[in-house]
């Protein structure tokens, strides 16, 4: 089955698409945490109706490690206009569901029932560890609303970590594996067969997004003690 993919769009994206649309085609959006909440939001604003997707075989979304975008209606329109398709065996192998790795602290955001899980998420943060991150979490409650509702979950679980996390920046580094490694395990990612050359670029961006990853959380975390402090 021939793909069409979404990369340099030029300076519109819809006129691109438009371009490479093709009635023999599959257009799937796709995006990874921030990337995971985008792709199903920009996919329903440009083929949120039949009209539009009139001109592609199929338009598909393949969101992972995404934070919920929106509220019901969100939701509901969705998976209204993106059914859930099953295309195979694998728990990854379908289409218009974001792939949520339950030990992911990252999908557990935006909707307040699943961030009070955030504290025990692990079960080898120590109890001054999960205290700390209590009040942390309170502190994101206080000003997260309460509409953010899950799109339609396809869910897996990684790897508990092991080692014990007694401070935030151990916490943040299980977090990272379970964000990045988790998924690139699930699909098998880098496997034998493809090669040094597969391995040598995926290693260090897994490892980059890590980095990122511990960085800025443990940038947002000071702000919030910050703030907490000064209030």
């Amino acid at each position: 089955m021939p793909y069409a993919s979404v990369g340099q769009s030029g300076p519109n994206l819809q006129d691109y698409l438009a371009s490479v649309a093709s009635p023999d085609a599959t257009l799937i959006f796709t995006g990874h945490s921030l990337g995971g909440a985008l792709s199903p939001t920009l996919a329903a604003w440009l083929y949120g109706n039949t009209q539009a997707r009139k001109n592609w075989k199929n338009v598909y979304v393949l969101p992972t490690a995404g934070a919920t975008p929106g509220n019901q209606q969100v939701v509901s329109f969705f998976s209204e206009q993106f059914p859930a398709i099953t295309d195979g065996n694998q728990v990854y192998d379908i289409w218009n569901k974001v792939l949520r790795n339950t030990l992911d602290i990252v999908s557990h955001a935006w909707l307040r029932s699943d961030l009070k899980k955030l504290p025990t998420i692990y079960s080898t943060a120590t109890t001054q560890l999960e205290a700390e991150l209590q009040q942390i979490v309170d502190s994101v409650l206080l000003v997260i609303p309460p509409f953010y509702t899950d799109l339609p979950p396809q869910f897996f679980t990684g790897t508990a970590p092991t080692d014990t996390s007694s401070t935030i920046k151990e916490y943040l580094e299980a977090a990272a594996i379970e964000h990045v490694d988790a998924y690139l395990e699930l699909f098998g990612l880098p496997d034998e067969e493809s090669g040094a050359a597969m391995r040598s670029i995926l290693a260090p961006i897994a490892a980059d997004m890590k980095e990122s990853f511990v960085r800025k959380f443990s940038d947002a975390i000071q702000r919030l003690q910050a703030n907490r402090a000064a209030a």
